[in-house]
């Protein structure tokens, strides 16, 4: 196995893989596997395929948690028990983060519309307790006519009755593959370095910034 790695870092490790380069890289590993001595070690890599495919996206997580620490404030959290790929993987289930004052159910957030990481949206979630269910009451956000504005202020997005903001994220379905790209098409092979999450990132922070202007204001 070590030596399979070695070889695959001397093939495609120097930099960035772009796009054109990943179908070499599928047929160099094929390649491999028709070898029998190395089946064995490569299925370990299909065995521990989707362990790894949830780090890379609870890593992307902690990126975009970082950045709001680091750009607006230090105390922002989590606003939820689970991680990011744990909630992408169920349907409306929202992974966002929050200052520890902004009041209840207001979060600068990432969510799936279809289960098993699909159709996924990135905004701030403050659901409009004016226009809920009865039954959905609960979820309401007293912040949210203090954000009815950001679908003016932010280009590129909506209003919804449970968003004041938000827009699609550049790939709507985060995929093994999608995951795999996020290593593969790094300079660094950090996720935190894909120049889309660096995106996504900035994003988070400008939306904080905005959210937190409003609720502080």
């Amino acid at each position: 196995m070590a030596d399979f790695i070695t070889h695959i870092d001397a093939v495609f490790g120097d930099g960035p893989m772009a796009d054109a380069l990943d179908a070499p890289y599928i047929q160099a590993v094929r390649a491999e596997f028709e070898v029998s001595a190395h089946r064995k070690a490569l299925a370990t890599f299909v065995m521990a395929a989707s362990t790894l495919y949830w780090q890379i996206i609870d890593e992307v997580g902690s990126h975009l948690l970082a950045a709001v620490k680091a750009e607006v404030a230090g105390d922002f959290i989590v606003a939820s028990e689970a991680g990011l790929a744990a909630c992408l993987n169920e349907r409306y289930s929202p992974w966002g983060v929050r200052r520890p004052d902004w009041p209840e159910n207001c979060i600068v957030a990432v969510e799936s519309q279809r289960p098993f990481f699909d159709e996924i949206k990135f905004g701030v979630k403050a659901p409009d307790k004016n226009r809920l269910s009865k039954d959905e009451q609960s979820l309401g956000s007293v912040a949210r006519p203090r954000l009815e504005s950001l679908a003016t202020q932010v280009p590129g997005g909506r209003k919804s009755i449970h968003w004041p903001w938000e827009q699609p994220v550049w790939e709507r379905s985060w995929s093994q593959e999608f995951a795999a790209r996020l290593v593969i098409h790094s300079p660094t092979g950090r996720v935190s370095d894909h120049p889309e999450i660096q995106e996504l990132a900035r994003k988070f922070v400008d939306v904080a910034h905005l959210v937190d202007k409003s609720i502080q204001s």
